[in-house]
């Protein structure tokens, strides 16, 4: 299971790709709606997430957990568990 760096990092990269950053534009500590992230890219980021680390997600994770380092927290967490 990947670590809470390993998802963080994760996490940064996918949200510059799907929004279109620079990487380095990409804050961990900003709130997923300071990217852009409207519904359906969180739904679709989710669906992703779930993919990567072989996970039931649930859909509203990102308003749960609105930074990347609280969803990075989280998962490593649940990852554990």
């Amino acid at each position: 299971m990947p670590s809470e760096k390993q998802i963080r990092d994760h996490l940064v990269a996918e949200i510059a790709d799907v929004m279109g950053l620079a990487l380095e534009r990409v804050d961990s500590r900003e709130p997923f709606a300071a990217f852009g992230i409207a519904s359906v890219e969180a739904v679709h980021l989710v669906g992703k997430l779930e993919s990567w680390l072989g996970l039931e997600l649930d859909p509203t994770l990102l308003w749960d957990h609105p930074t990347i380092d609280a969803l990075a927290k989280h998962l490593a967490g649940a990852a554990t568990r």
